[in-house]
């Protein structure tokens, strides 16, 4: 199908895709970490493993065991709900997520044997309001920034393949209202919406709307979401459109 509907925009003199990208805009939120250490006040340590070790003692810690290292971020939340008598444990209950220049990993032994060299401050992120506003779903991890002041930093190939942004949701994008799209030509285009901007009305019901493709196919609908406490809910939804019979 691929291959007809290149030829009919072909025969049309019509580009299949001819999409406007706009500037993407960060929103600056003003949320200050827990703690932040700027780097400079302090005397030169081999690696990032060892300023943690000899200057950071709460509410982030690193522990070796062998070869692995193990990172974990207190949560005052769940030390309330300790001291209160639920047995919860003080720490976060998913390890903490480092975010190294925009970069994400959490790979804590990458971190540990990073060169301190070029960083610039660290910041780190135990309030749940605080990393739910900068980070969204990451909000039982805790959450280490660290800022650096090199051209590029690398992280583990297993994340480097699925790099993250957190300086802000994707907008919404527009994938129809293309101007080389005639009247007389049917709308073959593939259908892709995204929308990070829908909010239900407190009882699971939210509207989409949005315009279908004239294409014969199976289309599938996945929803995520987040609750008010956090949580992450995810509905998905698969169906197929057939040509209807004409006189």
């Amino acid at each position: 199908m691929g291959r007809k509907r290149k030829k009919i925009y072909q025969n049309f003199k019509a580009l299949e895709y001819d999409l406007e990208y706009a500037k993407v805009e960060n929103e600056l939120r003003n949320v200050k970490p827990d703690k932040v250490y700027d780097i400079s006040k302090y005397v030169s340590f081999v690696s990032v493993g060892a300023f943690f070790d000899e200057i950071i003692s709460a509410p982030f810690s690193f522990s070796q065991n062998g070869e692995k290292i193990t990172a974990r971020m207190f949560d005052p939340e769940a030390y309330r709900r300790a001291n209160r008598g639920r047995n919860a444990s003080e720490n976060f209950p998913l390890d903490p997520v480092f975010i190294i220049d925009g970069k994400m990993t959490r790979n804590a032994n990458h971190v540990y044997s990073m060169d301190l060299n070029g960083v610039t401050t660290i910041e780190i992120y135990n309030s749940r309001p605080a990393i739910s506003q900068l980070f969204g779903n990451f909000r039982n991890y805790g959450v280490v920034k660290i800022n650096t002041s090199l051209p590029d930093v690398t992280i583990p190939a297993a994340d480097q393949e699925d790099i993250h942004a957190f300086n802000g949701i994707q907008p919404k994008a527009s994938y129809y209202n293309m101007k080389s799209l005639k009247a007389d030509i049917p709308n073959l285009r593939p259908l892709a919406y995204w929308n990070p901007d829908v909010t239900s009305d407190g009882q699971q019901d939210a509207l989409l709307t949005f315009p279908a493709t004239e294409d014969a196919s199976t289309f599938r609908i996945v929803v995520v979401g987040q609750t008010a406490k956090g949580d992450i809910v995810k509905g998905a939804k698969t169906f197929r459109t057939v040509l209807a019979n004409r006189p």
